[in-house]
Order: C-alpha cells, then structure tokens, then sequence
C-alpha cells in the first residue's frame, strides 16, 4: 500500500482517538452512578407562583426551589425554558457546611435558545441539601422540564474540532520537518534568549490576550476602570459618599453584563459564549455617566497605566466599541512589556537564560496580557535590575556617562512609581562601584541624587491620593502595634507563610483567571528544574574573584528585605485571620525578587564553591524532613 495513504490514515486515527478520549473524557471516565431524577412534587417553592405542573413565575429576585438528597452527587443536568437570560446557581449544604454559601455554590448563565444547563461538580460532594436559585429576576416564567443528578454526560463528536486537531497535526507535522532541514538548524543554532523571548512572548502573549475573555484575569474590573480613567485625563480618582473611583460612562456595566463578566468570575463550570462577545462588540461608550468604586486600583501610579490608557484613547479616537477599547488596551500593554523586556535581556551580563525563563513564565504572560498594572511593573523591574548589572560588571563600560546616568534615572523613577513594595529594589544602585562614576564625591552625589528622586516620587503620590483617605479592610495602626508588642509571633508568621502556603509556589508560576485555574504541576516542576539547572550551570562557570561578594551580599538583602516588606504591607492593611501566617499573599509579587536572588546566588559562587557538599546535601535533607514531619505532628497531634 502507498506509505502516503498509510500515513494519512494513522493520522485520521490519531485525530479520532484524541477526539474521543481527550475531548469525552468525562463519558468515559464518569463513575457509574444511578441517575437520580427530582420529581416535582419533591420540591419545597420559595418565592414562585405554580402556573401549571412545571410552569413558575418567580415573584421576587431572589426564587428557589430546594430538596433533600442526602447522596454523593457527581454531576447536575436541569432542564427549562427561561424568556431571557438571567443567573441560575446551585447551593450546597454538606455535613461539615450546613449553611447556604457562595463559597459552596456554582453559577450558570440562562439563556432564551438554551434549554440544557448542566455541572460536572470537581470532586464528589456527600450533598444533605440542595437549593436552586432558578433565576435573579422577579416576574419571570420558567417551565423547569427535569432536574438529573448523576446522569452520565453525553459523547459528543464534534466536526469542526476535529477538522482542528487534523490541522494541528499537520502543523506540527511540517514544523518537525522544517527543522529537520539544515537552514532551521542554522537558524536554532543562532538564536539567543532575546530572540526567543520575543518569538515566545509574541505568540502565547497572543494567544492568551485573546483566549482569556475581559475581565477574566484577576482584578481585571479594576484596571480597567483606572485605565478608562487616565485615558480621559484624569490621572487621580474622586472620592464620592465614601467611594473612590470616578465617572465613568454608564455603558460600561451594561458592557460586563452582556459579555457575562460577572458570571465566569470564579465559577469554573461557567464558559464563555461567542454570542455574548457579539452582543458585547455592539456597546459603545454611553454620553450618560455613573460613579464607579475602584478603590483598589486608584492607590496606584498612574505611570503603571499609561500602556493600557493609550490604548483604550485609541479605540476611542476611532469610534471603537468598548470591547475594541478592552482588547486594545490589552494589547499595547503587551506590546509595552515585550519591547521592555526584550531590552533587559538583551542588556542582562548573565543570567540571560534565566530572565527569559521568568519573562515567559505563564504567569509573567497571563498578566502582561490582561490589563494589569503587573506587566509595566514587571518589565520595568527585568530592565532596572539588567541595566544595574550591565553598568556594573561588562567590561565595555569603563565609566557612567551622563547618557546612561539620566537613562538610569528615568528608570529608577518609574521603579519607584510602579509600586510602593518594590520601593527598596532602588537600593541596587549602591552595587555599582565608585570607579565607575570616576570620583567618590560624584559617586555619592549621583546616588544621593537617586535615592532623592525616588522617595520624592513615593513621598509625593502618597500626598495627592492622602486626600482620598481610602480606607483597607485592616487598621494599619492597630497592627502595627500588634507587630512591635509580639515581634517575634510576626517574624514567625514572615517564616512560616512560605511553608504553610504550599500554593504560594503554584501561584508564582502560573494560576489563571481569578485565581481559580492553576497550571499543571508538572510544568511547574520543569519549570523550577529549568531555572536551577541556568543557575547552577552559570554559577559553574563564574571564573570572577570573591571581590564581587560584597555585590551578591548587598542582592541578597535586598530580595530578603523587599519580601518583608511585601509581607508587611499585607499584614498591615489585608485582612488576616487567625493563624500563623500572613494571608493575603500572592505568588507573582515575587517575580522580579527571584531575578535578584539568582543574581545574588550567582555572585556568592565563589565562596558557596567553597562549601563542601556533603553539608549541603545534609542540610537540605533535615530541612525538608523536618519540615514533613511538622505537617505530621500538625495533621495528627497539634490543634
């Protein structure tokens, strides 16, 4: 038989098994279970008018209906026809949560041409009670056809996704030839971590920036209410009846409800539909305004927007949609961070694989994708920190000239704007050494010009927003006096955040969303091996003497000192419950801190060289032992 007709059919094969394992796995997969079906009369009403057998009209916007089950339930199938679109959202009550939260709860969004609305519950749940808040509207008629529990979920063979997985294939199929040829080997061969940075960040960047629906990275409301803000001119928010935010145009709420915004946001059963993003791409910004509450957003720079503001002023110089304006602004903010980062790459004196490997981080992509002021504060910190590195150890810069003094000046400055934690990352100046500015006495002027530049910024947008007075969910001073009365309980708290936290290092890589999506974690593993293997193999060949240690020294206090103070800042103004570590705390703050302490560690090779490694391999044993063998005595013996 013809090799290509065989191999045209293997791949038929292949796009069939990947269609029909890969995409229904959950019919293959889902336990065998006896599907229980709610008959009507089983039902206690709450706020319904019965029509007719399974006609209701909802007389209030909070209706439900409830029943007893008392079973372990996989899966949830409802049935019913609704006039428009509405939220439907099932609570649970279980044996250890015997009340009705939204902490327990899943949401859906009804729509007129759906009648199917159906849960696949993550892990099984022992269900006591169920309650069904059918919609959020009063005076609407709904005709509840059947509600399933455990009903097997149905195969589902799509066509066109199968036309895609065959497309894929022969992608990949032709990129694996492609490389195979002299030319792409000479082309891999030539490439740096610059060149792969942009390849990388262009195309995932891409590829996240349009597959992550608005408003679904975290706190995306926010950035984009301040963006919209600055965009208009108005680079600090107003205060109104004890709100801070700002007028903003009426339409955009009218923007979150027809994209269904409010109802994916940490509800994982919930999708986006393609039939909300057309109804979303018909609103335009309304002459009729409103006041919007982003207290959260306004306490920042409005330098962190300017990426985002720039875009949105775009859309709305051309007459654009709302929706135009989101995606736009999403995209300079990407366009902003690649150009930035590629720079410190490229400008970085080693390390450079390891850079690239933090600035493609998922993560690092899913923020400088959205419209969040991280992507401006991350790319910044990357080129503050190689360009400090550049200056200090390549040999080609014999001394600072007033060029590259005012580049660093400007840079250190949009440090210090971005945000207020990193403060302490300008202290990096102080590793450049006094040759370098020629004499001692403009060596301290320089960096006494620095330092002054820098806490005027912080000093003085501290002063416009103090007139804001906004308020956070702790009392600053009250903890603050907690911390200097106990302040060893704190710096215990400080320690053992990083070890009861063990999500902390999942969120550093990679959690999507609203926090509700995590990345696989065993990319996160190949991950962390990756950034050790550069560090190691880097701190391998470091052939310098131990006169750059005094460097690594002044590195690696600085990333301590720059993780306190984070911590500090979330203790004092987060709300903290009782426990011993600090709530509050997300793993991507600690980006831009990773890169120093690489360099750090990379610095200190000469004298950590010097450390035998039987003590090194001894000491990380018992720590990991013992730090094991404290969750044992917690899970078993300690309340």
């Amino acid at each position: 038989m013809n090799k290509k007709i065989i191999f045209g059919v293997l791949m038929l094969f292949l796009a069939c098994l990947v269609e029909i394992f890969a995409f229904n796995y959950k019919y293959f997969s889902f336990p065998s279970r006896d599907t229980i079906n709610i008959q009507p009369d089983e039902i206690i009403l709450k706020d319904f008018d019965v029509l007719s057998p399974g006609v209701y009209k909802s007389v209030s916007n909070d209706p439900w209906i409830e029943n007893k089950i008392n079973k372990t339930i996989y899966s949830i199938e409802l049935k019913a026809e609704y006039p428009n679109n509405s939220i439907l959202q099932f609570y649970f009550k279980e044996q250890n949560n015997t009340s009705y939260s939204e902490n327990n709860s899943e949401k859906l969004i009804t729509d007129k041409n759906k009648q199917t609305y159906s849960i696949v519950l993550k892990t099984p749940k022992k269900i006591e009670d169920l309650r069904i808040d059918l919609t959020d509207k009063a005076d609407t008629v709904i005709h509840l056809k059947s509600i399933k529990l455990n009903s097997i979920p149905l195969f589902d063979f799509n066509i066109l996704r199968f036309i895609i997985i065959i497309t894929t294939e022969l992608i990949c199929l032709l990129l694996f030839l492609f490389i195979k040829t002299r030319t792409a080997k000479n082309l891999v061969e030539r490439m740096k971590p610059h060149h792969i940075f942009l390849i990388a960040s262009f195309v995932f960047g891409s590829a996240w920036l349009v597959l992550v629906p608005p408003f679904q990275a975290a706190d995306e409301f926010f950035h984009f209410y301040r963006s919209y803000e600055i965009s208009e001119g108005n680079f600090v928010s107003q205060k109104l009846k004890g709100q801070v935010g700002n007028y903003l145009p009426k339409s955009i709420k009218d923007f979150e409800v027809a994209i269904g915004a409010h109802t994916i946001t940490r509800n994982y059963q919930n999708k986006e539909d393609i039939n909300n993003i057309k109804k979303a791409s018909m609103i335009y910004p309304s002459v009729e305004r409103e006041f919007i509450n982003f207290s959260a957003a306004s306490v920042y720079h409005p330098i962190v927007y300017l990426p985002q503001a720039i875009g949105i002023k775009l859309g709305r110089g051309f007459n654009l949609s709302l929706l135009s304006m989101f995606y736009l602004g999403r995209l300079m903010n990407l366009i902003v961070y690649i150009c930035i980062t590629y720079l410190a790459i490229r400008l970085l004196p080693k390390l450079k694989y390891g850079l690239l490997l933090l600035a493609v981080m998922p993560m690092t992509i899913n923020q400088a994708a959205s419209l969040s002021a991280d992507a401006l504060t991350n790319a910044i910190l990357f080129l503050f920190i190689a360009y400090i590195m550049y200056l200090t150890f390549d040999n080609r810069v014999q001394y600072i000239s007033k060029k590259q003094f005012f580049l660093l000046l400007f840079v250190v400055i949009i440090v210090a704007a971005s945000k207020n934690a990193y403060f302490f990352f300008c202290f990096l100046i102080l590793i450049i050494p006094v040759k370098k500015m020629r004499t001692f006495k403009q060596f301290i002027i320089s960096i006494s010009t620095i330092i002054i530049a820098c806490v005027t910024v912080v000093l003085s947008w501290a002063f416009i927003v103090k007139g804001l007075n906004i308020t956070f969910p702790n009392d600053p001073r009250v903890q603050l006096e907690s911390i200097l009365y106990n302040p060893y309980l704190f710096i215990g708290k400080l320690i053992n955040t990083f070890i009861e936290f063990d999500y902390l290092y999942v969120q550093f890589f990679g959690v999507f969303g609203w926090g509700e999506t995590a990345a696989p974690y065993f990319a996160a593993i190949i991950f962390v091996i990756l950034l050790v293997s550069n560090l190691v193999s880097e701190m391998k060949n470091n052939t310098s003497s131990e006169n750059n240690v005094k460097q690594g020294i002044v590195l690696l206090f600085i990333g301590i000192l720059s993780t306190v103070v984070i911590q500090s800042m979330l203790y004092l103004t987060w709300t903290q419950e009782n426990g011993n570590v600090i709530y509050g705390l997300q793993g991507r703050y600690f980006i831009p801190i990773i890169l120093i302490m690489m360099y750090s560690f990379y610095l200190l090779a000469p004298i950590l060289k010097k450390i035998n490694k039987q003590y090194i391999y001894i000491l990380l044993i018992f720590i990991i032992l013992l730090v094991s063998l404290d969750k044992v005595l917690r899970r078993f013996w300690l309340l």
